[in-house]
């Protein structure tokens, strides 16, 4: 795979009054094969880079929704128009020669007569009146009739050739013959050429272009005025680089362009562990004092956090994981031969190293330190093998499944990338060729839509091995490491184990932008056999293991040491289940998951509110299967032995975590992560976290109160959730108005020994679960006092509420020391 290049801004002081008051340099360092820091302003320029006064007559200003709209005319009839597309015509030299009139129109006719005049220049093509099948924008571009009559007529087009766009043999897309203008860094009309192209590659070649998250012509309109305005080439080359980050893929670096190659490392590596920039590896050049896990707090007197939101624009990423990856290489290429680097060791005390850069840390820190595979016998009486999937190649495929064929496991360590490996191993473990994941690549004749096809691999020379397969990954895994766990999976003998990987599978695309300037893009999408996604999730784990600091620090690697158990020979992880606790969505604050747990069972009340604003609630239950709630609600009313059967609530603890809705950056935070989706089919599709997780701590002396409480079976259909947390016991009281709907309200009060609570209940006014998030409201609503009996109380000694509340502002629930009985486990 091409080197992956990655910005770093720094800004640095004068150093004498003679000078300029601001300098600026950029640090670009690969992240796959061998690290080097990149540096540029010239071709001749190799280390220190000046902003110098270089004359790039800056652009004025121009009407952005002309330009976006200019882009998507001149896309269209790149990939749909007859003549254009059969290369009847220089489109590129076309747009140059439209451009000053676009960007000079004052008027909406002048503009509308610049457009014609640039299909003009494309030649004739058939006209015909938009319709259902025409792209929205055409329609709401306020063009002429005549012009959209034209630009309908394009789009109905369906090519038999392309002039600018092939297919390689793996399907993707192949823009090699879509040749950018020969020049140093394109400025002026060339800059908009190059930021085009890149545009209507995605547009109409992005298998993910629904992953961005955006409609991808406001993200160009957001964009424009940076790229077009840039005062310089250090400027525009920022510029391109937060654009180019927007579609949110791992692969989409940005190249070329008089880059030079650079980059002495400092004498350690670092990695973020716990939400923490720590060494994880030293070379020869490091101090005495600096030991692995200690944090590195800042460089020449900038702290990490500042340097990381100085970078953050420039750095691209499908996920959270992905960007901090690429932040834990980025931060120390500081561009220098020495710098100054801050410290916290483990007494907790910081410290400073002024540290020489060499090139060869490059080396030493890239370095493998573990064999290509070998046998280890544990405890429990089982073997595993252990392969390295960076070091194992084609060749030794064979020689690797020789020297384990007895084993009961083998572990492959996918945290790596690996050496096209996938294919040979998997022709030797399937016993006939299956489907191992689904792809979809571009259809040439309809620029914008993608065939799919069932990818059917191995099976070609099984060789009889019949162990499990362990496979490991995490943060280091992207793109063939991560299209290999695809085909591992399939085995359907395998067991993963790691953490969220990098998310961008699919082979690259690229697109050339001028200047020897060129940016890549994944251009396949690739799917699990059943059509769900990996782009931006990742691969997901069986079992979600990360390092602590402690484990760095003590030099265990936890997730190869939670794979070498002897149990994963014959067993699997449990699906991931929610602990006991109250979740809430932070996208919708006042909604949320009241949880518990009987048996097997979990189960849900889900508390939200009615289109007039009351609170109402809702139970659900499920076993959680493969960590997916896929179960109907219940809606209850009083005096009614049958609830009403409601719509899904879907709930996702094993995916969800990985998902855009839920990914974070520190993956020590996983746990209690989930994606939501209630009703179900509804734009609240959102990511619910835990606000109270049950600690089980001491309540009636000691006792553990956390649980569902329901009343008598005399008066069934209400209850009380007790959850205990931070010392405080937190309650949910489920009942009814006076209409006999479902309402809940909330309180709280500290754990007391005695066994006997007050809780002050209040009353919450929000939003419906269809409905626009609004601030929620709360007001005083009366009390419910719980008496629960200590431990060692006699047997007839029971739990009691006494209740005087007001569920809405005209309605009154109460009962009277009434028995309430645990009905969950937790």
């Amino acid at each position: 795979m091409p080197l992956e290049i990655i910005f770093c801004l720094r800004l640095i002081k004068a150093l004498d009054a003679n000078n300029r008051s601001e300098y600026m340099y950029v640090t670009i360092r690969t992240v796959e094969a061998v690290m080097h820091t990149f540096l540029f302003r010239a071709r001749q320029i190799v280390f220190l880079v000046l902003i110098s006064s270089i004359a790039f007559a800056q652009t004025p200003p121009q009407p952005v929704d002309r330009l976006v709209q200019t882009a998507q005319v001149w896309g269209l009839a790149k990939y749909f128009h007859p003549r254009v597309t059969n290369c009847q015509t220089n489109w590129d030299q076309s747009l140059l020669d439209a451009l000053p009139a676009i960007q000079n129109s004052q008027t909406d006719v002048q503009f509308d007569s610049a457009i014609s005049a640039l299909l003009d220049r494309a030649g004739a093509a058939p006209i015909r009146a938009p319709d259902g099948s025409t792209p929205s924008w055409i329609s709401a571009s306020g063009l002429s009739p005549q012009v959209q009559a034209r630009l309908a007529g394009i789009a109905a087009n369906q090519p038999s050739k392309q002039c600018y766009v092939g297919l390689r043999g793996t399907g993707q897309a192949d823009m090699s013959k879509d040749v950018a203008f020969a020049s140093d860094l394109p400025i002026g009309t060339l800059r908009l050429l190059g930021v085009f192209r890149f545009w209507n590659a995605i547009e109409y070649f992005s298998p993910y272009k629904p992953e961005i998250g955006a409609p991808w012509d406001s993200v160009l309109r957001a964009h424009l005025p940076a790229l077009m305005n840039a005062k310089d080439d250090f400027d525009y080359v920022l510029a391109m680089r937060a654009f180019t980050a927007e579609i949110k893929d791992t692969h989409a670096y940005l190249s070329g362009g008089g880059f030079s190659i650079g980059g002495p490392l400092p004498p350690f590596k670092t990695k973020t562990v716990e939400g923490r920039l720590v060494i994880s590896r030293l070379a020869g050049g490091a101090s005495a004092r600096m030991q692995v896990g200690d944090e590195l707090l800042s460089i020449d007197g900038r702290t990490v956090a500042q340097l990381l939101e100085e970078i953050a624009p420039y750095l691209h990423g499908s996920n959270p994981v992905a960007k901090t990856y690429r932040t834990d290489s980025v931060l120390t290429a500081v561009g220098s031969r020495v710098a100054e680097f801050t410290f916290l060791g483990s007494d907790g005390k910081p410290y400073s190293e002024a540290l020489k850069l060499d090139y060869l840390n490059n080396q030493t820190l890239q370095a493998e330190v573990t064999p290509m595979f070998r046998t280890q016998t544990l405890p429990g009486g089982c073997s595993m093998g252990i392969v390295n999937m960076a070091l194992l190649t084609p060749s030794t495929v064979d020689s690797m499944f020789a020297a384990l064929k007895s084993t009961d496991a083998i572990i492959f360590d996918g945290r790596n990338y690996p050496n096209t490996t996938m294919w040979p191993i998997i022709d030797r473990i399937y016993t006939s060729p299956r489907t191992a994941m689904r792809i979809s690549g571009p259809n040439l004749k309809q620029p914008g839509t993608f065939t799919t096809r069932d990818e059917r691999l191995g099976g070609t020379r099984y060789n009889g091995y019949r162990g499990r397969l362990l496979s490991l990954f995490d943060e280091n895994t992207i793109s063939q490491a991560e299209f290999t766990q695809l085909g591992f999976a399939a085995y359907n003998n395998t067991v993963t184990f790691g953490s969220q990987t990098q998310g961008a599978d699919g082979d690259l695309v690229g697109v050339k932008l001028g200047g020897g300037m060129s940016v890549n893009f994944s251009g396949l999408g690739i799917y699990y056999p059943d059509g769900r996604a990996t782009q931006r999730i990742g691969i997901v784990p069986d079992l979600h293991v990360v390092p602590t600091i402690a484990d760095v620090r003590a030099g265990r690697d936890t997730v190869l040491e939670a794979a070498l158990d002897c149990r994963w020979i014959t067993q699997r992880p449990p699906a991931r289940r929610p602990a006991p606790g109250m979740y809430w969505q932070p996208s919708r604050n006042g909604e949320g998951i009241d949880m518990f747990q009987s048996g097997a069972l979990s189960i849900a009340l889900v508390y939200s509110y009615d289109a007039d604003g009351n609170s109402v609630w809702a139970t659900s239950s499920s076993t959680l299967s493969a960590g997916v709630w896929d179960a109907p609600t219940l809606h209850y009313t009083a005096g009614q032995a049958t609830p009403q059967t409601g719509e899904k609530l879907m709930l996702d603890f094993q995916r969800g975590p990985y998902t855009p809705a839920c990914a974070i950056a520190d993956q020590s935070k996983f746990a209690n992560r989930a994606t939501i989706a209630w009703p179900l089919g509804s734009t609240n599709v959102g990511c619910i976290e835990a606000l109270i997780v049950d600690d089980k701590s001491g309540g009636a002396a000691g006792a553990t109160l956390s649980g569902l409480w329901s009343g008598p079976t005399s008066d069934l259909g209400w209850g009380v959730s007790v959850h205990q947390a931070f010392g405080q016991l937190w309650t949910i009281l489920y009942a009814y108005d006076e209409l006999g709907k479902p309402r809940w309200l909330i309180g709280n009060a500290a754990l007391q020994a005695s066994g006997d609570y007050t809780i002050n209940m209040s009353r919450v006014r929000g939003f419906c679960p269809t409905c626009t998030p609004t601030a929620i409201s709360t007001t005083a609503a009366g009390t419910v006092k719980l008496h629960f009996p200590p431990l060692g109380a006699p047997a007839t000694e029971i739990a009691t509420a006494t209740i005087d509340v007001q569920p809405t502002a005209s309605s009154r629930w109460q009962r009277q020391e009434t028995p309430i009985t645990r009905i969950t486990d937790h």
